[in-house]
């Protein structure tokens, strides 16, 4: 299992807040890049952004 913060291209990633208006919370979108350990570059649906790592969780890890 990946490190919390450690992501890489391609990573299924779930939305952890609920304060963006056009992405829910439990959303499940697919990372672009990393900018640094705590910016995560991010496409859920048809929105994209940076995200802060803390808002953010592998799929994978959500699941148990």
């Amino acid at each position: 299992m990946k490190k919390a913060n450690e992501y890489e291209i391609g990573d299924l990633v779930i939305l952890l807040v609920d304060k963006y208006n056009t992405i829910g919370v439990g959303s499940v979108g697919i990372v672009k890049s990393q900018w640094s350990r705590t910016l995560v570059n991010c496409a859920f649906g048809n929105t994209s952004g940076a995200f802060i790592s803390e808002e953010i969780k592998h799929l994978e890890g959500s699941c148990k």
